[in-house]
């Protein structure tokens, strides 16, 4: 899937995503929540353990009313309680353990809210707490340096099935950005385990498209691009395909 830079410098989006499919014996990752019905503001519950940043947050919201509908949580054993929600953010404090502690949290949000598309705000991520988030379904890693307004636009990309994750989280180990599949062709050197065919199947995962479309476009059976699907987790060691595009993407 190819990277593409949004305006704030700290964050790449992923791209729109098809529901997760997890390797056989995992937890079954969430899937991609429907979009709200058009015309209806996204409900949103904001979780963070700061009185004052929470207030603050709430604010920034309800600038965006007419897009944004916000209940307010201090601590993820509250999510149960708010009902059915479109969006979930969750707010770390400024030391990177505090961003481990919300992801450890995670399964406890998920169980409550398995509908939900949830979003991490954090001072820091490190690419193991995005890993680790990614597996249990979450679609958003954001820094505290966005902007109220890039803020609200990330949230409605998420909910549109967008994934966004820190910049340098996929950047390469030199400091350069990550060729896009365009750049590195159907053979993968970054991932030579893999069969010719295995990497066109892994190139369009990467932009984002279903099963169905891949074995159009390679001229064979879903049943057969399922079977390079399993394969190429399996070899990348991910649970599912969003988790499979971050380490195609990391190389």
């Amino acid at each position: 899937m190819p990277l593409t830079t949004t305006d704030h410098r700290d964050m790449h989006a992923l791209g729109a995503l098809p529901p997760l499919r997890s390797k056989p014996g995992a937890p079954a990752a969430p899937a991609v929540p429907a979009p709200p019905a058009v015309g209806r503001p996204l409900s949103v519950l904001l979780i963070d353990p700061s009185p004052l940043t929470r207030e603050c947050l709430s604010l920034a919201l309800a600038e965006h009313a007419d897009e944004f509908s916000v209940v307010a949580a201090s601590a993820p054993e509250q999510a149960r309680a708010t009902g059915p929600v479109d969006l979930v953010l969750l707010h770390a404090g400024r030391e990177a353990k505090d961003a481990a502690a919300l992801v450890r949290d995670l399964p406890t949000i998920t169980a409550a809210l398995p509908d939900a598309s949830i979003v991490l705000l954090a001072n820091r991520h490190s690419p193991g707490d995005v890993l680790s988030a990614l597996r249990l379904g979450v679609r958003g890693c954001l820094s505290h340096d966005v902007s109220p307004d890039e803020l609200c636009r990330v949230l409605r990309r998420i909910s549109a099935g967008e994934v966004f994750v820190p910049a340098d989280a996929v950047d390469a180990p030199s400091g350069e950005p990550q060729a896009s599949p365009a750049a590195t062709g159907p053979a993968d050197p970054a991932h030579p385990a893999l069969t010719p065919r295995q990497s066109d199947v892994l190139v369009r995962i990467r932009q984002g498209k279903s099963n169905k479309v891949i074995a159009f476009e390679l001229g064979m059976q879903e049943s057969t691009v399922k079977v390079h699907v399993r394969n190429i987790l399996k070899q990348l060691g991910a649970t599912n395909r969003t988790e499979a595009v971050y380490l195609a993407n990391l190389g």
